[in-house]
């Protein structure tokens, strides 16, 4: 290989692997418009034709309104103590980021709660 086709390969492995995300995703004030936490039956087995029985989860969903959207999203707190719906009560703000399927919120004590996008609504500007 000569000298420059090295350079070459050298330098394509070093651009395209980068990110191109920006290094500090912007947050917003967005308002809480619906917030609760209810029980869902987790993934079932089935044996020999019989479906064994179902274990429940605890499944967090918000819905916020942001930028000209209502954006609803679902998690599951990791732990018992992890943030739940609750801590998001209706009418508060909250700073929110979008990233493709993902609501980024930021949990009054700092930490980020990330959930999954389920469903997005255009907000009417006014009603009469």
């Amino acid at each position: 290989m000569t000298r420059n086709s090295v350079t070459a390969v050298l330098l394509a492995f070093t651009v395209l692997p980068a990110p191109s995300q920006s290094a500090e995703t912007e947050f917003k004030v967005g308002i809480v418009t619906a917030s609760r936490a209810y029980e869902r039956d987790a993934a079932t087995v089935s044996v020999g034709g019989f479906r064994t029985a179902a274990a429940k989860t605890w499944v967090s969903r918000i819905t916020v309104g942001v930028d000209g959207m209502r954006i609803t999203a679902e998690w599951q707190p990791k732990t018992s103590i992890g943030a739940t719906a609750q801590d998001f009560p209706r009418g508060t703000d909250v700073p929110v980021a979008v990233s493709r399927n993902k609501l980024l919120l930021k949990h009054p004590d700092g930490s980020i709660v990330e959930a999954r996008i389920v469903q997005r609504q255009t907000q009417d500007r006014e009603r009469d």
